[in-house]
C-alpha cells in the first residue's frame, strides 16, 4: 500500500515538473517556478529542479532566490551527489551541470550587482567546461565591468603568483623567472605600476583575459611578462635605473612567448624598453613588427612616427624605401661590421680562399677575376703544391689565361685541364709508344725518373728521348729486393737502373781497372 502511494506521488511529482517545463518554453515563468518549487519541497535535492528553478527565478527577477537555488545545485555537484559512473559520456553531462550552474550563479550575482563575484563565477564555469558557447557570450556582455583596479588587481596577483618559487627549482619561478632582487618590486608597488601601464588599454587588456577565460585558463608567460614589462620599466622611468635590466628581460620574454600569429603588445612593450635605452633603430623595427599585425592601432602608429623622427637622415630613407625589411636587414649589417673579425659571419671556406689568394697574389697581383676564381676551384692540396713551386704555378696560370682570353670566362669556368688516361699510364710503364708518336723511343720521363734511384741524366735535362733500361715496375722490384741484399749491396741495384754507358768504354773502363 505504502509502495503504492510513493509511487503514484512520484509520477505526480515528475508529471508537475513536466508541466513546469512547458510553462517555462511558453513564457509563464510564474506558473514554471510554482510547478519547481512544488517538485523541489519533496525533492530537495535533485539538481535539475534547483538549476530550473533558479533560471525561472531570474527570469521573474528574483536574483536573490535564483542565487540561492544555483549555490544549493553547486554543493550538490561538488559533493558529488549526481550520480555517475566516471565513463566519458557522463562526466561530461556532469561538466555540462556544472557549467549550467555557474552561469546560473554568475547571472543571479550580476543581477544583484555583485559584478565581481559574477566575473569569477563565470571563469568557474568556463573552466568546468572550456568553450561554453551561453557562457562565452555573458561573460563577452559583461566584460566592460573589467574595471582599471579589477583589472590592476587581477594581473598583479597572476604576476606575483607566477613568480613565487617553484618547488621544483629554487631558481625558477612557477611560470616566470624571478625578479632581480636589487630591484624587485613589493606587491602595492607592483599593482600600482601595472594599473599605470593598463591606463588607456584597457579594453586590449580585457580581450586578453576574456581569449584566455574562454579557454578555461588564466592568460600565460607572453601577457604576464608584457606587463611586468612595463612595470618595471615604469619604475625605471621614476629613478631606478637598474630596473631595466628587469624590464629588457620581460620584454624580451613576451616576445619569444607570444603566439604563433604574434601580439603587437609584445612588440610594442619591447620597442618601449629600447626606446628608453636610447637604441632608436631597434625599438623602430620592433613598433613596425607591431604595427604589422595591428595596422589600426593609434598608439603604435603614433609611436611608430615618433621613433621615425629620432632615427637618423640614411636610416629614415631606408625605412621609407625598403620599410622593415630594408632596416631589418640595414641594423643587421651594423652589428655585423661592430663584431670582432673572427664573430662575423662568412661564407664557408671564407678564411681558405682569402689566404689562398694572398698566396696568388704574391706572384700574380693583377689576375683577372674569373681566372683566380677558377685557381680557387683546384684540389686544395694540389694548389698548395703548384704555390710552392713558381714553374708549377706559371705554368697552369698560363693555361688559364690563355683559355680565358680565347673562349671567355664562362668556357673556362667549366674547362677541365686534360688528364692522362689510365690505359696510357699503363702503356707508358710497359714502353708502349701510346699516344706518344711513332718513335718507340719516346717515353715518360717522369715516369722513367721516379722508377730509379730518383735522378735524370743530362740527356733527360735537355729533353731528349732516353729509352728505359728497365721498366719502372721491374726497377722497383730490384730496388726492393736490394733493400733486403747483405750491407754494401744496395748501390749494386741501383746502379742497375742508371743509365748504361756504351760497350766501348765499358771496356775501356775495364781495361784501366783491371791488371795484366
Amino acid at each position: 500500500m505504502t509502495n503504492s502511494i510513493c509511487t503514484e506521488t512520484c509520477r505526480s511529482l515528475e508529471d508537475e515538473k513536466w508541466k513546469g517545463d512547458a510553462a517555462f518554453r511558453s513564457g509563464n515563468y510564474e506558473r514554471a517556478f510554482e510547478a519547481y518549487s512544488a517538485v523541489a519541497g519533496h525533492f530537495p535535492e535533485n539538481i535539475n529542479v534547483l538549476l530550473n528553478r533558479s533560471i525561472a527565478a531570474l527570469r521573474l527577477g528574483r536574483a536573490a532566490v535564483a542565487l540561492e537555488d544555483a549555490r544549493s545545485a553547486l554543493v550538490l555537484l561538488s559533493a558529488g551527489s549526481y550520480n555517475s559512473s566516471g565513463s566519458p559520456e557522463e562526466e561530461n553531462e556532469v561538466s555540462g551541470k556544472l557549467a549550467k550552474a555557474y552561469y546560473r550563479e554568475a547571472s543571479a550575482l550580476a543581477g544583484l550587482g555583485r559584478h565581481d563575484e559574477a566575473l569569477a563565477s563565470y571563469k568557474s564555469g568556463l573552466r568546468a567546461k572550456p568553450g561554453e558557447k551561453a557562457l562565452c557570450k555573458a561573460l563577452e556582455g559583461i566584460s566592460h565591468r573589467m574595471k582599471l583596479d579589477w583589472l590592476s588587481r587581477y594581473f598583479a596577483e597572476l604576476v606575483t603568483d607566477a613568480q613565487s618559487p617553484n618547488r621544483l627549482s629554487s631558481r625558477d619561478g612557477k611560470l616566470l623567472k624571478p625578479p632581480i632582487d636589487k630591484c624587485c618590486l613589493c606587491y602595492q608597488d607592483l599593482q600600482s605600476r601595472i594599473r599605470e601601464a593598463l591606463l588607456g588599454r584597457e579594453t586590449e587588456f580585457r580581450r586578453y583575459v576574456c581569449t584566455s577565460w574562454f579557454r578555461g585558463k588564466d592568460p600565460g608567460r607572453c601577457i604576464l611578462s608584457i606587463l611586468r614589462a612595463y612595470a618595471y620599466l615604469l619604475h625605471a622611468k621614476c629613478g631606478r635605473e637598474e630596473a631595466i635590466e628587469q624590464s629588457v628581460r620581460d620584454a624580451r620574454a613576451a616576445v619569444a612567448y607570444m603566439p604563433s600569429k604574434g601580439i603587437a603588445r609584445a612588440y610594442a612593450v619591447h620597442a618601449a624598453v629600447l626606446e628608453h635605452m636610447g637604441d632608436y633603430t631597434a625599438a623602430m623595427v620592433e613598433i613596425m613588427e607591431g604595427v604589422t599585425l595591428d595596422p589600426e592601432s593609434e598608439e603604435l602608429n603614433h609611436e611608430a612616427m615618433t621613433l621615425k623622427s629620432k632615427l637618423t637622415d640614411q636610416q629614415r630613407q631606408v625605412v621609407e624605401k625598403e620599410g622593415l625589411v630594408g632596416l631589418r636587414r640595414w641594423l643587421e649589417d651594423e652589428r655585423e661590421k661592430s663584431l670582432p673579425e673572427f664573430m662575423r659571419k662568412r661564407p664557408k671556406y671564407y678564411y681558405y680562399y682569402e689566404w689562398m689568394k694572398k698566396r696568388i697574389h704574391a706572384y700574380y697581383p693583377q689576375l683577372p677575376e674569373p681566372v683566380m676564381d677558377k685557381l680557387l676551384t683546384c684540389d686544395a692540396d694540389e694548389l698548395d703544391l703548384l704555390l710552392q713551386y713558381p714553374q708549377a704555378i706559371k705554368g697552369q696560370v698560363d693555361e688559364f689565361l690563355a683559355i680565358h682570353s680565347e673562349h671567355g670566362a664562362e668556357y673556362l669556368a667549366s674547362y677541365q685541364t686534360p688528364r692522362i688516361p689510365w690505359e696510357e699510364a699503363q702503356r707508358l710503364e710497359q714502353g708502349s709508344s701510346g699516344a706518344l708518336g711513332e718513335n718507340p723511343k719516346q717515353t715518360n720521363h717522369a715516369l722513367v725518373a721516379g722508377g730509379g734511384a730518383g735522378q735524370i741524366t743530362d740527356d733527360e735535362r735537355r729533353g731528349l728521348p732516353v729509352p728505359p733500361r728497365l721498366a719502372p715496375d721491374d726497377a722497383r722490384d730490384q730496388i726492393e729486393a736490394a733493400g733486403r741484399m747483405p750491407m754494401g749491396t744496395a748501390h749494386t741495384a741501383a746502379a742497375a737502373i742508371e743509365p748504361q754507358k756504351p760497350l766501348d768504354q765499358q771496356d775501356q773502363e775495364e781495361d784501366l781497372d783491371g791488371v795484366d
